[in-house]
Protein backbone atom coordinates (compact mmCIF):
# COMPACT_ATOMS: atom_id res chain seq x y z
CA UNK A 1 0.00 0.00 0.00
CA UNK A 2 3.21 2.03 0.92
CA UNK A 3 5.05 1.49 -2.16
CA UNK A 4 3.24 3.62 -4.89
CA UNK A 5 4.02 6.72 -2.52
CA UNK A 6 7.41 5.62 -2.22
CA UNK A 7 7.94 6.16 -5.86
CA UNK A 8 6.05 9.23 -6.33
CA UNK A 9 8.15 10.69 -3.81
CA UNK A 10 11.29 9.18 -5.89
CA UNK A 11 10.01 10.83 -8.68
CA UNK A 12 8.90 14.46 -7.09
CA UNK A 13 9.49 16.98 -9.88
CA UNK A 14 11.65 19.71 -8.51
CA UNK A 15 13.89 22.29 -9.54
CA UNK A 16 17.16 20.72 -10.47
CA UNK A 17 19.80 23.70 -11.08
CA UNK A 18 23.04 22.61 -10.37
CA UNK A 19 24.27 26.17 -9.42
CA UNK A 20 21.38 27.21 -7.45
CA UNK A 21 20.94 24.03 -5.11
CA UNK A 22 23.48 23.00 -2.83
CA UNK A 23 24.90 19.27 -2.56
CA UNK A 24 23.14 18.85 0.68
CA UNK A 25 20.07 18.64 -1.44
CA UNK A 26 21.83 16.93 -3.86
CA UNK A 27 21.44 19.86 -6.10
CA UNK A 28 17.39 19.59 -6.19
CA UNK A 29 14.94 22.12 -4.74
CA UNK A 30 14.29 20.77 -1.25
CA UNK A 31 11.11 22.44 -0.95
CA UNK A 32 8.69 19.35 -1.47
CA UNK A 33 11.12 16.91 0.14
CA UNK A 34 10.83 19.09 3.13
CA UNK A 35 7.35 19.96 3.43
CA UNK A 36 6.61 16.20 3.26
CA UNK A 37 9.40 15.35 5.84
CA UNK A 38 7.57 18.02 8.00
CA UNK A 39 4.03 16.53 7.03
CA UNK A 40 5.24 13.10 8.17
CA UNK A 41 6.95 14.10 11.36
CA UNK A 42 4.16 15.98 12.69
CA UNK A 43 1.76 12.80 11.69
CA UNK A 44 4.15 10.46 13.75
CA UNK A 45 4.04 12.77 16.77
CA UNK A 46 -0.32 12.50 15.91
CA UNK A 47 -0.07 16.05 16.06
CA UNK A 48 -1.91 15.69 12.55
CA UNK A 49 -4.48 12.78 12.43
CA UNK A 50 -6.51 12.82 9.43
CA UNK A 51 -5.34 13.08 5.63
CA UNK A 52 -6.44 16.90 5.79
CA UNK A 53 -3.33 18.90 6.36
CA UNK A 54 -3.94 22.28 7.14
CA UNK A 55 -1.03 25.34 6.45
CA UNK A 56 -0.68 26.24 10.13
CA UNK A 57 1.63 27.48 12.11
CA UNK A 58 2.96 23.70 13.43
CA UNK A 59 3.71 22.80 9.75
CA UNK A 60 5.31 26.27 9.00
CA UNK A 61 7.95 25.84 11.92
CA UNK A 62 9.20 22.46 11.29
CA UNK A 63 8.85 23.32 7.35
CA UNK A 64 11.24 26.15 8.43
CA UNK A 65 13.31 24.12 11.29
CA UNK A 66 14.26 21.40 8.13
CA UNK A 67 14.98 24.29 6.11
CA UNK A 68 17.39 25.93 7.65
CA UNK A 69 19.21 22.17 7.86
CA UNK A 70 20.02 22.20 4.30
CA UNK A 71 20.12 25.34 3.34
CA UNK A 72 22.21 28.60 3.98
CA UNK A 73 20.94 31.66 5.87
CA UNK A 74 20.78 33.68 3.57
CA UNK A 75 18.47 31.50 1.52
CA UNK A 76 14.46 31.83 2.55
CA UNK A 77 12.34 28.96 2.48
CA UNK A 78 8.41 29.43 1.03
CA UNK A 79 6.34 26.43 2.18
CA UNK A 80 3.67 28.30 0.20
CA UNK A 81 5.33 27.41 -3.32
CA UNK A 82 5.41 23.59 -2.25
CA UNK A 83 1.96 23.42 -0.39
CA UNK A 84 0.48 24.10 -3.71
CA UNK A 85 2.64 22.40 -6.22
CA UNK A 86 2.59 19.08 -4.72
CA UNK A 87 -1.02 18.89 -6.23
CA UNK A 88 0.51 18.03 -9.91
CA UNK A 89 2.42 15.28 -8.18
CA UNK A 90 -0.54 12.83 -8.18
CA UNK A 91 -1.23 12.34 -4.62
CA UNK A 92 -1.76 16.08 -2.77
CA UNK A 93 -4.65 17.59 -3.58
CA UNK A 94 -5.99 21.14 -2.46
CA UNK A 95 -9.52 21.79 -1.51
Amino acid sequence: MIEPYLQKFRQLHTDKNRTHWTAVSTHRAPHKPLLLLSVIDLFAQGYIRHNFIALDDELMELFGLYWQVVNPPSKRGDITMPFFHLHSEGFWHLL
